[in-house]
């Protein structure tokens, strides 16, 4: 049930990302309510190591960038989103997760560069990825259970 909520809240912040490139604080808030609320304490207690250890690792690339003085490459929501959901998924769920929407967002950059909708450095919104990777894994998930 908490990956249905999730997963509709996603797809709420995925098009607040579209239209402004940001992610709402309300709609993190309410991401982190649900995972909260419907993730039983000692899956959340054993998956915030895998959260914090998200947060630091995007914390640590911004920092790197604003050394070398260099754009980020994923926003502080992005960054957000990754940490709430390592809350409900843990590593493994999480590492699947990240690593299909990089793949996700990957094709769609070479596919809209080729057809000369972007530029190389365009920024593009993050969160649907995330978004429809999320839904994926948990449709996958959810069959494996059966």
């Amino acid at each position: 049930m908490v990956r249905i909520f999730c997963a509709v809240l996603l797809l709420a912040l995925s098009a607040a990302d579209i239209k402004k490139l940001e992610v709402p604080a309300a709609g993190l808030a309410a991401l982190l309510g649900i995972v909260i609320v419907w993730v039983p304490p000692e899956d959340m207690a054993a998956n915030l190591p895998a959260c914090l250890l998200v947060w630091a690792c995007f914390l640590l690339t911004a920092f790197i960038c604003s050394l070398l003085d260099r754009p980020t490459p994923f926003g502080m929501g992005d960054a957000a989103v990754f940490g709430i959901l390592a809350l409900q998924l843990g590593t493994a769920g999480l590492f699947s997760v990240f690593a299909l929407s990089g793949l996700l967002a990957g094709f769609a950059a070479a596919v809209l560069l080729f057809l000369k909708r972007v530029r190389h450095d365009s920024q593009l919104p993050y969160v649907p990825f995330i978004a429809a990777s999320y839904a994926v894994c948990s449709i996958i998930s959810a069959a494996r259970t059966l």
